[in-house]
């Protein structure tokens, strides 16, 4: 798996990004985008990350294709057409900016409920202190996203002999609306090191009640609607102590091991073929899939989820890392009528 950060640099990075982010609501009609394409809040212009420019593409139902033709060739025109539409916005239509070191990282609803990686870390790190023999194997921050992937050594078993995997919890959260706060069982392959994000587990969307400004441009306060509140801190500790009960990671191990003796591909290049069709894998992706798993010699659902997750840490970024991670689950959870109608007939 990819490794990101050590744990104390994640924290560093956190507190950093948190002393220098503002979040502004405003009303959409008094937000506009100068002639360089810059996002006009309160009179203070800031220019957007990709994801903002997304979000706001697809809240002035721009195409996006076209949004992005003329950010490149003609920012003036861009300009002119996201102006027109915001302007024909209701003046009770609200939206929430989130900016980081003077750029705006995302264009939200003013119902986003903020619950930021800072508050996912206090509530996160006491919930895994109370597990012994737990070690942090991968975290990262990125644009988009927090991860933090532990195991405890105390969860090892083994899915065939000489494959021991060991059991764990991971977290993912997006302050940007890039996705829900999560938390699910994790496992690693010991013997490679590939890690797989099981899909069980907490997961909490961002909506919370509207923030309404008194004025064309509102700064929250940081703790405005952004504490993690007591509810949800007990049923995050309820999760990860779910999570690591025998019953639950053994249940994941059973369904392990019934892959590892799957029937196998009769056809490994065009099953992988179909196999990036359904998982919505790029050609480069494939083209490394396809080569870890004839490297592997395994041809079984579980020998393919192998080929997946050690092909995720091929990959450039943490984000896709994480998701062809979830992948390889998939690939292992699917029915063994399913596997066979699909690839291994």
């Amino acid at each position: 798996m990819k490794t990101g950060r050590t744990l104390m640099d994640l924290a560093a990075e956190v507190q950093a990004r948190a002393a220098e982010k503002e979040d502004f609501v405003a009303p959409a009609a008094a937000l506009s985008m100068s002639d360089d394409a810059l996002l006009i809040v309160g009179g203070a212009g800031f220019p957007l990350q990709p994801r903002a420019h997304a979000q706001l593409a697809q809240y002035a139902d721009i195409p996006k294709a076209y949004y992005d033709r003329l950010l490149g060739a003609q920012p003036e025109a861009l300009a002119y057409n996201v102006n027109l539409w915001m302007r024909r916005k209701p003046q009770s239509d609200r939206r929430m900016i989130r900016t980081l070191r003077g750029e705006a990282r995302a264009f939200l609803s003013n119902a986003y409920k903020r619950l930021d990686h800072e508050q996912m870390l206090e509530a996160a790190l006491p919930a895994l202190g109370e597990v012994p023999g737990l070690e942090v194997r991968s975290c990262e921050i990125t644009d988009e996203r927090l991860y933090l992937k532990v195991v405890s050594h105390k969860l090892t078993a083994e899915v065939k002999v000489g494959e021991p995997v060991r059991f764990g919890v991971a977290f993912g959260n997006s302050e940007v609306g890039a996705g829900p706060f999560w938390v699910k069982l994790f496992a690693e392959v010991l013997r490679c090191t590939n890690g797989l994000v099981v899909d069980e587990g907490l997961r909490k969307v961002h909506i919370g009640r509207r923030v309404l400004p008194e004025s064309d441009a509102v700064l929250l306060a940081a703790d405005t609607e952004s504490a993690l509140d007591h509810a949800l801190r007990l049923q995050l500790r309820d999760t990860v102590r779910g999570l690591l009960t025998e019953e639950s990671w053994r249940g994941a191990l059973v369904r392990m091991q019934n892959a590892a003796t799957s029937r196998e591909l009769t056809d490994p290049a065009n099953s992988v073929v179909e196999l990036a069709k359904w998982g919505g894998l790029a050609e480069g992706e494939r083209e490394s899939v396809l080569a870890h798993l004839i490297r592997g010699g395994d041809l079984t659902r579980w020998g393919v989820a192998q080929a997946v997750t050690r092909a995720a840490a091929d990959v450039d970024s943490y984000d896709r890392a994480t998701e062809m991670e979830a992948l390889g689950w998939q690939v292992i959870d699917l029915p063994e009528s399913a596997w066979r109608e699909k690839w291994a007939a």
